[in-house]
This record gives structure tokens, sequence and C-alpha cells, in this order.
């Protein structure tokens, strides 16, 4: 007997999530592992999206998909160098020679095969996003354990590392070095614990196992601690705050938990308070530079960008002389300006299109725990993404999929795939209606008796 299809995609999509979970937190472009990420994600969406082909799709998402796609088709195709210099300055427009006579012709983006390999992880992303959706809530819901084993492994790895004093680092095989958990940037791994505050939230004030659940949260809490992120630290007490007291309350002992709540509140605030005070004060790159520098560069560049990766090589020349650090400054530590640098007004408008749908169906929602707390998760990482970069990781990118599509889920797939009228009128053929039955036995000259809630045929001819 087989299962429904969108609980056998689960274990592709499950599987997808741990594995970027675990394996995608470096945050350097081109490493084998991202590579071996994006094929599995294609590959698991794709099966998905083969076996559900008649389940309605997301059309806001589908939508952004196509003009996300066009958008970075039109950067590497070749146009008159004449228009690209009518918007950017002459400097960046990385002309050739004619070909066959003709005219100098250029690109909008400063480095093609750096906007293709930006645009496939991006398109990858919004596909294994459109997968989750199609599988229904139910399905999607099924998912999350899989991405709280993926956290698990981050946590016992964190507790390894800070045990052994910082000196037990983790060097991945696969082409970073691990900072803090399976993560390059300690960062990045603290916005995804504070991101992982709510769902573990929801999964306490619905599962029926919520020791397990409580457990982890401390975990959490405790490893936000061990890695020593301030922003980290004080991020992790506002959303611990904003996604418990909802969830609790509507328990029959939310009293109590809610006086639990507040001692938890009140230790894990003095352990921060502590911890950030142990830190060490450091020379270290100021954001606000970043952004200054930044905006100088967009109001150069703003009509059509500079092409999707490649930031660093534009970001340069627009830097102060006395803003020029030892450092390397490899992204503007916004992602939202640095879209807006690289996709020109066309990367707002698609900034401006996600926000808007996602902004819609939140009022559209209600009271639904489920929307409200994802919905929270996905504020966390956005907020992040104004004073840094997470969702350039791969192992943040994929829980930010993931977590749309909780948020965007429905009830249940309305329109079910034809493997699942196949399966149902198998179910119907096996267990039909027990009237159905019984007709078909009287007209057959079989009688049937009453047996534990069914009907049990016995061999006895109707007599005359």
């Amino acid at each position: 007997m087989t299962t429904a299809p969108s609980h056998d995609c689960r274990y592709l999509l499950g599987a997808v999530i741990f594995c970027c979970m675990t394996l995608g937190g470096g945050t350097m472009r081109g490493q084998p592992a991202d590579s071996l990420l994006l094929i599995a994600i294609i590959t698991a969406a794709t099966c998905t999206m083969v076996r559900l082909w008649s389940r309605p799709g997301f059309r806001p998402g589908q939508l952004l998909f196509v003009l996300l796609l066009c958008a970075g088709i039109a950067q590497i195709i070749p146009v008159p160098a004449s228009l690209v210099q009518a918007f950017r300055p002459q400097i960046f427009v990385p002309g050739s020679s004619g070909l066959g006579g003709m005219d100098q012709w250029s690109t909008i983006s400063l480095s093609a095969s750096r906007t293709i390999s930006a645009l496939a992880t991006a398109l990858c992303a919004i596909y294994l996003f459109l997968a989750m959706h199609k599988i229904g809530r139910d399905a999607a819901v099924s998912l999350i354990p899989f991405y709280l084993a993926g956290l698990l492994v981050n946590c016992l790895v964190v507790f390894l590392n800070y045990s052994c004093g910082g000196g037990c680092n983790i060097v991945s095989l696969l082409g970073h070095d691990a900072a803090s958990g399976l993560f390059e940037n300690q960062n990045h791994l603290s916005a995804l614990f504070c991101a992982s505050i709510p769902l573990v939230a929801y999964v306490i004030s619905s599962y029926r196992r919520r020791y397990c659940s409580i457990l982890l949260m401390l975990f959490l809490l405790i490893a936000l601690l061990a890695i020593g992120s301030e922003a980290g630290i004080l991020l992790g007490l506002a959303v611990l705050v904003l996604a418990l007291v909802p969830a609790l309350w509507r328990t029959r002992t939310g009293t109590i938990l809610a006086v639990g709540l507040t001692l938890t509140v009140a230790v894990y605030g003095y352990g921060a308070f502590v911890r950030i005070g142990a830190e060490e004060g450091g020379a270290t790159l100021e954001r606000r530079d970043f952004v200054f520098t930044s905006l100088r560069a967009i109001s150069a560049n703003w009509r059509l960008g500079t092409g999707y990766g490649t930031f660093d090589l534009i970001y340069p020349h627009y830097e102060m002389l006395e803003d020029v650090y030892s450092a390397y400054v490899n992204h503007a530590h916004n992602d939202f300006l640095e879209i807006v640098l690289e996709g020109g007004v066309i990367g707002a408008l698609l900034v401006l299109l996600y926000l808007a749908v996602l902004l819609c169906h939140l009022l559209k929602q209600g009271d639904k725990p489920l929307q409200q707390l994802s919905f929270l998760s996905i504020c966390v990482l956005l907020a992040h993404s104004t004073v840094d970069y997470p969702l350039r990781t791969m192992a943040i990118l994929v829980p930010f999929a993931f977590f749309n599509a909780l948020f965007f889920s429905r009830d249940n797939a309305l329109a079910p795939s034809w493997n699942d009228h196949q399966e149902r009128a198998g179910n119907a053929d096996r267990t039909g209606p027990a009237a159905f039955s019984a007709a078909v036995n009287l007209s057959a000259g079989v009688e049937g008796t009453p047996h534990s809630g069914g009907l049990e045929l016995t061999n006895r001819r109707r007599v005359p």
C-alpha cells in the first residue's frame, strides 16, 4: 500500500533542508558544497513538481520566479554599448569590439559568470519554495522535524567548540572553516538560531512531546550565549518573548508557563548582560561606512544596476580614502542595498513586490499560530539582512524558503494530483461503504453479517 505523493515528497524535501543546514554554512562564492546542494534542491523540487503537477501553484511566487529570471537574463544579454553608456559611468561599461562589423556591444552585468551563479542560487531557492508550497500545509508541517534535526546538529557543534575553549574548530572538507557551529560566520548562525525560536515555540504549543521541544529551546538560548554575538543575544531575547507569550497563553497551563517564561527571560537577560560585558572591544569595520558607500554607488547605477553578484567589483571605486580598511569588503552588509545596487530599479521593484505579497497575506490570515510564528521567523531574517548578508548563505537561504512555505501554505492542496485520485480510487475499491458491499453481496446470493464494525462475508446460500 503506497502513501500519498505529498508524503513521499516530504522525505526528499526534508533531506534537502537538513543537508543545507549542515553543509551550506560557507559564505564564499563558488564552493563545491553549494554546487552539490543546488543540484540536490533542483532534484528534490523537480520530483515534487512532477508528482504533484495538477495541484495549484502559488501564483505570486511563480510570478516572482519569472520576473527574476527575465531580469537576470536581461543583465547578461549583449546590448549596444551606447545604451549602457547612457545610464552608467564610462569606466563600468564592459564593452567589446564589434561582431561582424556591427557597433560595440556590452552587457549590463560587470561579470556575466557571477550574475549567472547568483541568479541560479536565488532561482533555486524560489523553486524549492514553490515545491514545498505544493505539498500542502500538513505535509509542510511534517518537514519541521528535519529542520529541527539540522538545528540540533549545529547546537551540538557549538557546545563542542565552546567546551574546548574555541580550540576545537571543525574544518569542513567541503570548502570552508566552521567558525561557530557548522557556519563560517557566527553572526549568520546567531540569526538562524533567533529565527528558529518562533518555530520551536509553535512545536511547544502544538505537539504532544513538549518536553523535548522545551529542551531544544533551552539549547538554543544557551548556544546563543556560547556564540557570544551581541546582536544575536539581544535579538534572541526579544524574539523569545514575542514568540512564546502568544503561543503559550493558549494552553491550559498558560499562567504557570507565563511565570516560567518570565523567570527564563530574567535569567537569560542576566546571562546576556554578563556575556556582552565580557566581550572586549576592538577595531571593527563600521557598517555605517558600508551604507554610505553603497548609497553613493547606487546613486550612479540605480537605473540598470551592475549585475547580480558583482558588488565587490564596483564597491572599491566609491570608497573614500578614510574608509579604506585592511579587511576586504565583500558585501554591503545590507542585502536590500546590495540588491538595489546590483539589480537597479528592477531589483528594488522585485523586493517591494515580495514585501507587498507578504504583508497582504498576513492581513488575510487572522489568528493562526503557524502563520504568525513563521512570519516572525521571516521578519527576524529580514531584519538581520539590514545589517548583514545572511541570505547569501545556503544554510539560511533554504530555511528562509521553508519559513515562507509555512507562512503561505494552504490548509490542504485544493486540487489533488492524478496519483491522489488513483490512490483514493484504489482505497474505495478495497474498503467501500458497507451498504454498497451489502447490496453487491445480496445480488450475488451471499449474506453479510456485521463483524467488528465492518461486514464479514459468509458462504451460506439464500434459502428460497
